[in-house]
């Protein structure tokens, strides 16, 4: 008889490396014999050979079930200890220990952020001969990089910074939340934090410290994100966009004001290739399968802190602004979930430390933010460029209408906010002190000054404009104060620069070009002039706006009002003081601008109105630093 030979064994006799007949019986004979399960292999794949990309998606998919599977124990870890804490007296509990490999229990993650692949697309309208594709990260070691920053002391500490003293301000676009799980939780493609983006916060974080070492770090960490991000422009993300909008206004926030001009245009237009103006239904590969509405909500904090963004840089240099309301389908942010482990991450007041923090609902106030600046687009098309205008005249009796308008709309603006973010003037004694509640107060103020300002001249044409801006001075003033008051001046946002700067060039528009008599004969209005110069002076330390702006009024002051301020700002010490400041603390001689510098908008095309628009020009350095050397 003809022995047959077994092509195939079955999978224990495979294991113990014996013959097996399961080709002719199965159970084979010696599953049978010794009562195993027998498992017949139905081919023979010992000589096949999968491609590259099949065992990379399989050691992916490997490594992210190891990662689940860390957490879940971390997650159990933490539960465990806390149950003992409750449970244990607190003269035995243990302190917590400060190894590396406990941050993620320091900074646990929360069920309440699902996971999203924040995957870089290319996303198309209808009209394009291109498909909207997904591109793929070719970065693959960004998560031990970002595990050895999250470890970094001078990191940690620019993050808190920024966090506490200029959260949310102009930087709606950031989720804090979202940002810092995956700041202490780093994952592969996973990701709303790259280290692009813990080097733009960085930047601008490190000046606000009292460690000049890590002050003298801001350009380096700007250099560096700004690189990088530059190296992987044809790898838009989430993460890219919003570096881009930090490092736009980190110049802006400098007075280069041309180079920040650039780079938040590169985020808003990688935005559009991110489709972020749509929502993700609309175009998500899985659009099918329901999207995490936690998700949305950061997609949508994005999207509307951009247009934040957008209109802020619009209003103050005068350009026209990029994102349309009528261009998003996203929706407007909705609450989002609480972190209880980021306090350190957010602002608390010194006058009231042990108490539990208020938590503030950053979505009210970025949805009245967004109401605020459909009002200013508005105000800008209107009034500065006539197209609100009977056949685009520029008559001062109809800009004064529009003026009446407009004033009304910010005034019914107020009235109708929601308790939880509505104020009074008395209010602000006492929450000025805090950056939070203040950031959508101070954009108010200064929509109302940009609005006012240039008819100053005509007071007696329009004598609203002058009690408007001087009842929104005060109220400026008494912020500001209180702020400074408590905080010092190495915390202001730019908020408040932009409140002093918009607030001196309106008392200066008010003296007529006399200001030694104006201040003179007006005390109210010299405290607050000599007092707003103070804030920019010394605040130049944190911001070069402060500095170059400080400098740039004095310097006009001389030569076009023929005022000496440092004569002035001594006089008004001594009146003020029982021991002058001595004349040299206050240099005379304006330091030489390396940059440009911008202030409110200018595109003011009326030949009528008379506005101080010298104060505030976008230099050539080709050309003179000051306009007036020429005459």
């Amino acid at each position: 008889m003809e022995r047959r030979r077994a092509t195939v064994t079955c999978l224990k006799c495979r294991s113990k490396k014996i013959k097996c007949d399961v080709s002719v019986l199965h159970p084979c004979s010696s599953c049978r014999k010794h009562g195993f399960e027998c498992i017949k292999f139905e081919k023979d794949r010992r000589k096949e050979r999968h491609d590259s990309k099949y065992i990379e998606s399989l050691e992916e998919e490997v490594k992210l079930q190891k990662d689940v599977l860390a957490q879940l124990q971390r997650h159990s870890a933490e539960i465990s200890r806390l149950l003992s804490e409750s449970t244990t007296a607190p003269s035995t509990v243990s302190k917590p220990t400060e190894d590396k490999e406990d941050r993620n229990a320091l900074y646990p993650w929360t069920e309440s952020f699902p996971q999203y692949k924040n995957q870089s697309l290319a996303v198309y309208g209808p009209t394009s001969i291109f498909d909207s594709v997904s591109i793929p990260n070719s970065e693959m070691d960004e998560v031990d990089q970002l595990k050895h920053l999250n470890s970094n002391s001078e990191i940690l500490e620019c993050i808190k910074l920024f966090f506490r003293w200029l959260y949310p301000d102009m930087h709606y676009f950031l989720y804090r939340e979202a940002f810092l799980l995956d700041f202490f939780h780093p994952k592969i493609d996973f990701s709303y934090c790259s280290k692009e983006l813990v080097f733009s916060i960085c930047s601008i974080g490190s000046l606000l410290s009292d460690n000049e070492q890590i002050r003298q770090k801001s350009k380096t960490f700007y250099e560096r994100a700004r690189q990088s991000l530059l190296n992987k422009i044809d790898h838009p993300t989430i993460t890219s966009l919003q570096s881009f909008l930090i490092l736009g206004l980190y110049d802006i926030y400098n007075g280069c004001n041309n180079g920040g001009w650039m780079l938040t245009g590169i985020g808003l237009r990688m935005g559009f290739n991110l489709g972020f103006q749509l929502s993700p239904k609309s175009y998500h590969p899985e659009a099918n399968e329901e999207v995490n509405e936690t998700n949305i909500g950061i997609r949508s904090r994005v999207l509307w802190g951009s247009y934040v963004v957008d209109h802020f840089i619009s209003l103050i240099l005068g350009r026209p602004s990029v994102l349309k309301m009528s261009q998003a389908t996203m929706e407007e942010s909705n609450t989002m979930p609480d972190l209880y482990w980021i306090k350190e991450f957010t602002y608390t007041d010194p006058q009231k430390i042990g108490e539990t923090p208020k938590r503030i609902d950053i979505a009210n106030p970025l949805k009245a933010t967004i109401d605020l600046i459909n009002i200013t687009e508005g105000m800008l098309h209107d009034m500065f460029t006539g197209t609100g205008l009977k056949e685009q005249s520029f008559v001062l009796s109809e800009k004064l209408a529009l003026l009446q308008k407009y004033n009304q709309q910010l005034v019914h603006w107020k009235e109708n906010l929601p308790s939880e973010i509505s104020w009074r003037t008395k209010d602000l004694l006492e929450e000025g002190t805090d950056p939070t509640k203040m950031a959508l107060r101070y954009y108010y103020y200064i929509v109302v000054l940009c609005l006012n300002r240039p008819f100053i001249r005509h007071r007696e044409k329009c004598p609203q404009s002058v009690s408007v801006c001087k009842s929104t001075i005060n109220d400026l003033y008494m912020a500001v104060m209180t702020f400074t008051g408590l905080h010092g001046y190495n915390r202001c946002s730019i908020l408040i620069i932009y409140s002093s700067i918009l607030s001196v060039s309106v008392i200066l528009l008010s003296s007529g070009k006399n200001v030694a008599k104006y201040l003179e004969e007006n005390p109210g209005a010299e405290s607050q002039f000599f007092d707003f110069m103070d804030v920019l002076r010394k605040a130049g330390k944190t911001w070069k706006l402060a500095e170059k702006s400080y400098t740039m009024i004095r310097s006009r002051l001389l030569n076009d009002y023929g005022y000496d301020f440092d004569l002035g700002y001594a006089a008004h010490i001594q009146t003020s003081l029982p021991q002058p400041m001595p004349m040299s603390q206050t240099p005379r001689d304006p330091n030489p601008l390396d940059s440009t510098f911008g202030g409110p908008p200018l595109y003011m095309t009326s030949e009528d109105i008379d506005i101080w628009g010298s104060l505030f020009p976008d230099y050539d350095l080709e050309e003179p630093l000051d306009p007036l050397i020429k005459k």
